[in-house]
């Protein structure tokens, strides 16, 4: 409904309507009311330094989500206690709670933490993913074109774009030994910066690296993803997310263009690449 209202007059703001899929689908997975994702983006904004707050407000839009999601995993364990069979729910909160690794289960500590964790990382990220697809679309026709022709294309032409766009920009990690790195010491126990849209766009890696390619024979080594152990946990969530966004939006606009409007791009924080208003042509 979203997306056909999006057809309207004047060039509609894509993000109004990027940030409906993943905070719904959240919402769904975790077994919560309709009604709070209307909440979710404004607590991973907050969450992810995405919003221009003053600290005290940041800090209550963190405390909210906490005590919320506390008060579900409480109202998902009584329901349990009151006979309520948790084992064949099928939301994801209900599904922590029973969960077990040799013998031991979560705490609603941990479990609230889980939850948490889900709404920052698997909301703002995806929606800012799914602004920069729609983007990509609309600056390179022939892509586009491409990808009309082709439906196949489509999971190849996300990769690229998580690669040349990707949202997560920066993460942290603390080093576990010393290291030297292109000449600086890095000692044990450092916190270290890791940009990952500068390891997107190394020419030693990736030919011609600014630019948008569906043919490049090594797309899969992007980072935006993350990598090994820290491999992000909803990746498989997300690329079906954007995937039935992208989907949805070539089968109702034949005309997919920038706007003459100006976009606004995120610049409230290093941590996502991305933007916070995105007026385009989108027209049957």
């Amino acid at each position: 409904a979203d997306l056909d209202a999006a057809a309207g007059d004047g060039d509609p703001d894509v993000m109004n309507f990027a940030a409906e899929v993943p905070t719904r689908a959240m919402v769904r997975l975790l077994g919560l009311p309709d009604g709070d994702h209307v909440r979710f983006k404004r607590w991973a904004n907050a969450f992810m330094l995405s919003s221009t707050m003053a600290p005290e407000e940041r800090i209550a839009s963190n405390t909210e989500m906490v005590e919320a999601f506390t008060a579900r995993v409480v109202e998902h364990s009584a329901r349990s206690s009151a006979g309520g069979d948790v084992e064949e729910a099928d939301d994801l909160i209900s599904a922590l709670l029973v969960a077990e690794v040799d013998g031991h289960r979560l705490t609603p500590e941990e479990i609230v933490r889980f939850c948490v964790t889900l709404v920052v990382a698997g909301s703002e990220t995806t929606t800012y993913l799914i602004g920069n697809l729609l983007h990509a679309m609309a600056r390179e026709p022939a892509v586009t074109a491409r990808l009309r022709a082709d439906r196949s294309l489509l999971n190849t032409f996300i990769e690229e774009v998580m690669r040349l766009d990707g949202p997560p920009q920066r993460l942290f990690r603390i080093a576990t030994r010393d290291v030297d790195v292109d000449g600086a010491h890095i000692s044990a126990g450092d916190w270290v910066a890791l940009f990952f849209g500068s390891a997107n766009h190394d020419p030693a890696v990736f030919d011609d690296p600014g630019r948008l390619d569906l043919d490049r024979p090594n797309i899969r080594a992007q980072l935006s993803l993350g990598h090994g152990l820290h491999f992000c946990l909803g990746a498989a969530l997300a690329r079906l997310e954007v995937l039935a966004i992208v989907n949805a939006v070539l089968d109702r606009y034949p005309v997919i263009e920038l706007s003459d409007e100006q976009a606004e791009r995120q610049t409230a924080s290093l941590l996502t690449h991305g933007f916070v208003h995105l007026p385009l042509q989108l027209r049957r």
